[in-house]
């Protein structure tokens, strides 16, 4: 009994903590390219797609987008409200485990309960849903990467 007391103050101080909670990822691959070579790649993936871009840092491995309303992209998004329909993405790279190529995950969140926006707090995002029409823009970035990073 005195263990789920732990447990549960442990969960509430996390809830409440100041850091961000990790976001699981929509999408993750590998890819027979340098992390550096990998980046530059998803970097130009962002930018084809005409996403505004928030961050791009070479040393962490991260390229990131403002948030984005979607429905500019994806028809289907216009029946969804505002508020999901402005989504994010951000690109992780990091070295492969197997000693060559890249590792690569990539994120889409939303803010479901404040609208999105530049200001929205990390704390507040949520992953889409594998339903959500951002995750069309997932796959289309995913099959980007991958032709470039292969020399299609």
């Amino acid at each position: 009994m005195r263990r789920i007391g732990w447990v549960a103050m442990l969960g509430l101080a996390a809830c409440v903590s100041g850091t961000p909670r990790p976001v699981p990822p929509a999408t993750e691959f590998q890819v027979d390219a340098s992390p550096a070579n990998a980046l530059a790649i998803a970097l130009d993936a962002v930018t084809a797609q005409g996403f505004p871009l928030r961050a791009h840092d070479p040393v962490r491995g991260v390229v990131e987008t403002n948030y984005t309303d979607i429905a500019q992209y994806v028809q289907a998004a216009n029946q969804f409200p505002p508020a999901e329909r402005n989504v994010r993405f951000r690109i992780v790279v990091v070295p492969a485990e197997t000693g060559y190529g890249s590792m690569i995950a990539i994120e889409a969140r939303y803010s479901p309960f404040l609208g999105g926006g530049a200001d929205i707090s990390a704390r507040r995002e949520r992953p889409i849903p594998r339903d959500h029409p951002a995750m069309e823009l997932v796959r289309e970035l995913e099959r980007y990467v991958t032709e470039r990073a292969a020399g299609r």
